[in-house]
């Protein structure tokens, strides 16, 4: 009798336990409703920026089926028949492969070398400019560039670095330096894309973070009051404001 009684109520226990689940799920999803319908208006604000991910981010992912498939513009891409990893294989198996590989991880250190650094250094000195038209006029010609189109700057690259014409050549010329043909010399190759692409989003990127510490500078909690007091005191801010203040700030912003 007493196990049949013990039986019968550990059949009852679970039965009684996933019930309560599902009242439990239910009570979440009521109460989640009403959480979205409490503060509708910030899930309207974000209904942009999610609709803006969502069909220019990830909608276009289907296009790596590509990868996958003998593509063919008349069939479509899910018409077009399945191949599998066989494009990776040609790739892999190619006799270019490594020479690709080496030179997009060298022009990767490279652009990381020379254009992590340089936003943060302009950032710097635009914040340590205090007439303000000079500096809105400094921060409009570095960012200017980021606003050109790439046809226009290719030309103007061009046009810098030609060897009979080009400013740079005349530059180097006053030294003693013989003209270099800059675009057609290979070694040249990764030092004109890198420092090109720097000089074109080096304004652009260091705005936001010139903004930064504007603002973070005057934030009590993110500084050293009384040494940033006796800074402002001394010869206006330098190498010791920099080492003080501004380095915790870059190591908070990266």
């Amino acid at each position: 009798m007493a196990s049949e009684l013990n039986q019968a109520t550990s059949n009852k226990i679970p039965h009684l336990s996933t019930k309560r689940k599902k009242e439990l799920k239910i009570e979440n999803r009521k109460k989640t409703l009403k959480d979205i319908a409490r503060s509708w208006e910030l899930y309207v604000f974000l209904l942009p920026a999610f609709l803006y991910f969502l069909i220019f981010h990830y909608v276009p992912l289907y296009g790596v089926l590509i990868a996958f498939k003998d593509f063919n513009p008349a069939l479509g891409v899910w018409d077009s028949p399945w191949v599998g990893f066989m494009w990776f294989e040609d790739f892999f198996s190619s006799y270019y492969f490594w020479d690709l590989i080496k030179n997009t991880i060298g022009i990767s250190l490279y652009s990381l070398v020379i254009g992590f650094p340089m936003p943060i250094i302009l950032a710097l000195a635009f914040n340590e400019v205090k007439d303000g038209m000079y500096k809105r006029g400094l921060q409009t010609i570095t960012y200017a560039p980021h606003f050109i189109s790439l046809v226009v700057m290719v030309g103007m690259i061009i046009a810098f670095l030609s060897p009979q014409t080009g400013l740079i050549n005349h530059i180097l010329g006053l030294f003693g330096v013989e003209p270099i043909d800059f675009m057609q010399d290979p070694g040249w190759f990764k030092t004109v894309f890198v420092l090109s692409g720097v000089w074109q989003g080096m304004g652009w990127d260091g705005e936001p973070l010139s903004i930064s510490l504007h603002c973070l500078v005057l934030i009590p909690s993110c500084m050293n009051l009384p040494k940033l007091t006796v800074l402002q005191d001394c010869n206006g801010f330098g190498i010791l404001t920099f080492r003080h203040c501004f380095q915790p700030l870059l190591f908070c912003l990266s």
